[in-house]
């Protein structure tokens, strides 16, 4: 877990929780990984990702990470082989769940390795 915490306003949005903490986690899913579980939805809440680096270690990979179980694709990258993709821990946040959504990644070629930073929050 990362110590830091912010304020995670964007515009036109109110935060009702004020500060909240950036929590990681840090996945490796194997070649046709489908739709696996990577953050539970809480009841009420949202997710939003603040920050990311995935990888691939024996050859291009692709990670698409869903809102919900079959969800909405919310990202969709092939990252690089032997050298990481990063997405800096960034305020505003990338994107964002459902409110009450889980987060689920499906790889569908080679075994990626990922590091995904978020917020949940009351919308």
């Amino acid at each position: 877990m990362i110590s830091t915490t912010y304020a995670p306003n964007r515009i036109f949005e109110f935060v009702k929780d004020g500060t909240v903490p950036v929590e990681s986690i840090w996945r490796n899913l194997a070649a046709a990984s489908v739709n696996q579980l990577v953050i539970a939805g809480t009841a009420g809440k949202r997710i939003r990702v603040v920050g990311m680096m995935c990888q691939s270690f024996t050859a291009a990979g692709n990670l698409v990470l869903l809102n919900g179980s079959a969800g909405a694709t919310k990202f969709d990258f092939n990252p690089p082989l032997d050298a990481p993709f990063l997405m800096p821990l960034h305020v505003l946040g990338y994107f964002e769940l459902s409110t009450g959504s889980p987060l689920h990644a499906t790889v569908n070629t080679n075994t990626v390795n990922f590091l995904i930073e978020y917020i949940v929050y009351t919308p």
